[in-house]
């Protein structure tokens, strides 16, 4: 009986935390803008200034209207995204997709070769989606991880006896953040991605193709794992408020409103930046997207 008391009131406490934080992101209203990349169509951004999550993958971007439609487009867009005008949450993996209704439901779509990565949990009660390479994770209100797809790398065997608050799908890895503050990591494990630092202090977490990230209490950045062109070398300070891990390059957002990407620079995603006032990013393969808040007259 003590045990479902506890159950129920973590429950409560995250519910209520999503939803403080769901308030907070429908307030990061803008347009994308979108640089790097644009050999399938990465850069080809939909009009309108009424956007409020974005998300880059592979090559297919989504992004999540204000009134609560998805947009997908890049790539072989040839999939439809699924329809309603009900979700709240959108991540894009390599080639399959997820979104959360608001009803806490989860749509699966795009392209599964037989690993079962569209085969989406039943159920109400999930809180957060990710998207990786064959898997994907969701994240329950009770702080357990539902993990399924491919499992070639043990990418689905998710640690238990944790209550986990955040959950990020690298390719062929997987990460979570402890409702104390420290990280867990599996699955593939071949340069350091599952070696996830020490310490209790980790607010977000992104995973790459072979790096981790994640953002500390005190707004600076940690990554591990893979550094061939240099997506470890985290830029220095604080201030930093929002991070995400892409193929070979990682992004962050400041406080201030300016974004600092860092890692592969073949496609100008990291030299070259295309504005200001933003207020949500994402990085793809060789691409970033972000929100930039509109002046409202």
């Amino acid at each position: 009986m003590m045990r479902k008391i506890v159950y129920i009131i973590t429950a409560i406490v995250m519910f209520l935390t999503l939803l403080g934080s769901c308030s907070r992101d429908r307030l990061k209203v803008g347009q994308i803008v979108a640089w790097g990349a644009n050999d399938n169509g990465q850069l080809e951004v939909p009009e309108g200034n009424y956007y409020q999550k974005v998300s880059a993958g592979l090559v297919n971007n989504l992004a999540l209207r204000l009134d609560g439609n998805i947009i997908m487009w890049g790539g072989d867009s040839s999939h439809r995204t699924p329809g309603g005008n009900d979700f709240v949450a959108i991540d894009a993996g390599w080639e399959n997709h997820l979104a959360l209704r608001a009803d806490s439901t989860i749509v699966a779509w795009g392209n599964d070769p037989g690993y079962g990565q569209l085969n989406a949990p039943e159920g109400h009660h999930f809180l957060a989606i990710a998207a990786g390479d064959g898997h994907s994770l969701a994240l329950k209100a009770d702080g357990t991880i539902v993990a399924w797809g491919a499992n070639f790398f043990n990418q689905l065997d998710v640690p238990e006896g944790n209550v986990y608050t955040a959950i990020a799908a690298g390719r062929y890895h997987s990460l979570a953040l402890n409702r104390d503050g420290t990280l867990v990591a599996w699955g593939l494990n071949n340069v350091g991605q599952c070696d996830t630092p020490l310490g209790n202090n980790y607010t977000a977490i992104s995973a790459g193709e072979y790096h981790s990230l994640a953002l500390r209490k005190d707004g600076t950045l940690i990554a591990w794992g893979d550094n061939d062109y240099g997506q470890c070398n985290v830029p220095s300070g604080g201030g930093f408020v929002e991070i995400s891990a892409g193929r070979y390059h990682s992004i962050a957002l400041k406080r201030d409103g300016s974004v600092q990407p860092w890692g592969d620079d073949r496609y100008d995603q990291v030299s070259v930046i295309h504005g200001s006032n933003f207020v949500a990013v994402s990085a793809g393969n060789g691409h970033n997207l972000a929100l930039q808040q509109v002046p409202r007259n």
